[in-house]
C-alpha cells in the first residue's frame, strides 16, 4: 500500500468516527448552554452569573467523549494488532478487548478529564462570557443573550472541531495500544496529511521513524498525545504508521511498549467524578 494510500485510509477511518460521533458532542455542548439560560430564566441573571461555573459542569460531554474512545480506540488497536502479527507471520490471535477497554479507561482518569472535558466546559463558559459582555456594552437585554447562546453557529464549528480532534486523538492512542499488545518491539513512523491545513511542524515531522517509546516532540509521543501543547494537537489529522523491529537475522525482535497506567486511588476518584456527571 502506497503512503498516498495509507492516508486515504487512515482518512476514511477518522471521518467515519467524527461523523458518529459529532451529533452527540454538539448535543452535550447544547446542553451545557441550556443549563445557564434556564438558570436565568428560573433564578434570574444575576443568580445564573454567579454559580456559571458549577452550572457548566456537564452530565453530558464527558462520558460522551469517553465512548467515543472505547469505539473507536479499541477499533484501531485491533486493525493495527492483527497487521502487525501477520506482518511477524505470527498470525494467531488473542482476545484483548478487556484489556484494552481498561487501558482506555485508565487513559481517560489519568489524561482526558482533565485536558480535555475541563477545558470544553472552560471555552463554553468563555463563549457565554463573551457575549455577556456585548450585551451589556450595547445595552441588550436578558432575552437577547439567550437567543445568541442558544443558536450561536459557534457550538456547531466546536462541535465539528472536537468531534476531529478526539476521533484522530483515540484511533492514534489506540493504534499504540494494538503495537503494544503485540509483544514486538516496534518503529513508529509520522504520517501526515499533505494539504495547505496541516502545520508546518507536522509537515517536518513527515516521515520520521522513531523507537515506540521515544516522543516525536515535546509530550508528543503521537499524534493528538494530550500530554503535547494544544497548538500541535488540535485538529490534528495526521498519524502513525507502526512496523515491527527485526534482527540481523530478519526476526522480530520482542519488547514492551509504553504503557498508560494510574492507581487505585486515580481510578476510584476518575470514576467517582464521571459517575457524578452522570447523575447530575
Amino acid at each position: 500500500m502506497s503512503r498516498r494510500e495509507k492516508i486515504r485510509k487512515n482518512e476514511r477511518f477518522r471521518r467515519k468516527y467524527e461523523k458518529l460521533f459529532y451529533d452527540r458532542i454538539l448535543k452535550a455542548l447544547v446542553s451545557q448552554v441550556k443549563a445557564f439560560t434556564s438558570d436565568i430564566k428560573t433564578s434570574g441573571f444575576a443568580v445564573a452569573q454567579s454559580r456559571m461555573q458549577t452550572t457548566l459542569i456537564n452530565a453530558n460531554i464527558g462520558p460522551v467523549i469517553q465512548r467515543l474512545y472505547l469505539v473507536a480506540g479499541k477499533a484501531k488497536a485491533g486493525e493495527v494488532y492483527q497487521r502487525l502479527r501477520k506482518e511477524s507471520r505470527q498470525q494467531k490471535n488473542m482476545g484483548f478487548n478487556a484489556t484494552w477497554t481498561q487501558q482506555i479507561l485508565d487513559y481517560f482518569g489519568l489524561f482526558l478529564m482533565d485536558k480535555v472535558v475541563v477545558p470544553i466546559t472552560a471555552t463554553t463558559r468563555k463563549m457565554i462570557e463573551d457575549k455577556i459582555a456585548v450585551m451589556i456594552q450595547e445595552g441588550r437585554s436578558i432575552e437577547w443573550l439567550v437567543q445568541q447562546v442558544e443558536t450561536s453557529q459557534f457550538l456547531a464549528w466546536r462541535a465539528r472541531m472536537i468531534a476531529r480532534t478526539e476521533s484522530n486523538r483515540a484511533i492514534n492512542f489506540g493504534a499504540n495500544m494494538g503495537a503494544q499488545q503485540t509483544g514486538f518491539a516496534t518503529w513508529k513512523e509520522w504520517v501526515a496529511v499533505h494539504d495547505n491545513r496541516t502545520r508546518h511542524s507536522h509537515i517536518e515531522l513527515d516521515t520520521q521513524k522513531i523507537d515506540m517509546n521515544q516522543e516525536f516532540l515535546p509530550g508528543l509521543a503521537y499524534p493528538g498525545d494530550p500530554n503535547g501543547a494544544p497548538d500541535q494537537t488540535i485538529n490534528c489529522r495526521c498519524h502513525l504508521e507502526y512496523s515491527i523491529k527485526r534482527d540481523a537475522n530478519g526476526k522480530p525482535i520482542m519488547g514492551a511498549g509504553r504503557t498508560y497506567t494510574v492507581s487505585r486511588r486515580q481510578s476510584r476518584t476518575a470514576q467517582r467524578l464521571i459517575n457524578m456527571l452522570n447523575n447530575q
